[in-house]
């Protein structure tokens, strides 16, 4: 692969990250810290922190991410370890 080629694969690979995944993400964050006016708020992240099925979910979600990640290194370290004495 030559380094031309391998620089536009690169650059088509980051515009379809920007894309795809930046720009959404970017909107997201937007509109949850700008208000319909265009001014910078808070209000709707107020407004999410007291209600309590928000709060329960994002709990769960932190709990489960925890569990996960915990389950992931219990398998991981193990397999890790042995691969690195026996291989």
């Amino acid at each position: 692969m030559t380094p031309a080629f391998a620089r536009l694969v690169f650059a088509i690979t980051a515009l379809f990250f920007a894309a795809f995944f930046v720009w959404p993400v970017a909107q997201i964050l937007r509109g949850g810290f700008v208000d319909a006016d265009g001014r910078p708020t808070l209000a709707y992240l107020v407004a999410l922190l007291n209600d309590s099925t928000y709060l329960e979910g994002l709990r769960n979600s932190l709990l489960l991410a925890c569990a996960a990640t915990t389950l992931a290194l219990a398998i991981a370290v193990p397999l890790a370890f042995i691969s690195d004495r026996f291989a």
